[in-house]
């Protein structure tokens, strides 16, 4: 789907950051069709052959408490193929009956002074 290439050039006011680029085919990059939704309280109604084998969340889901996070969780796994993913920088509300669960949670540590800690969850639709 895509092949690392270099980066664009840091400007100098941002000495010391790490970037990484990847060049995407056009093919791959057409099949992209964003939707505006409220992932709380919208479902799109797929049938299972457009479900979506991946959905990515970042940054959105530590706004909302465990209520509206079940909501969310519920929802995306009702857009999801069996055996997709979820993945998220935010952890949801553990205990809703979703059908999305946690199968990895990995730490990413970015260098410079200093150092920012991040996390990547990944949940599973239905295994």
């Amino acid at each position: 789907m895509g092949e690392p290439v270099a980066p664009i050039p840091v400007p100098e006011a941002a000495a010391g950051i790490d970037t990484r680029a990847v060049r995407i085919r056009p093919a791959m990059v057409g099949r992209v069709k964003p939707v505006d939704m409220n992932i709380v309280y919208q479902v799109l109604p797929l049938p299972p052959g457009e479900r979506f084998d991946l959905t990515v969340g970042t940054n959105i889901f530590l706004y909302y408490g465990a209520f509206e996070q079940s909501l969310a969780r519920s929802n995306i796994a009702a857009m999801l193929k069996e055996g997709g993913y979820l993945l998220s920088n935010d952890k949801l509300a553990e205990g809703a009956a979703s059908g999305l669960d946690l199968v990895m949670t990995t730490e990413i540590a970015m260098t410079g002074a200093p150092v920012i800690t991040d996390y990547l969850f990944c949940y599973r639709h239905g295994f």
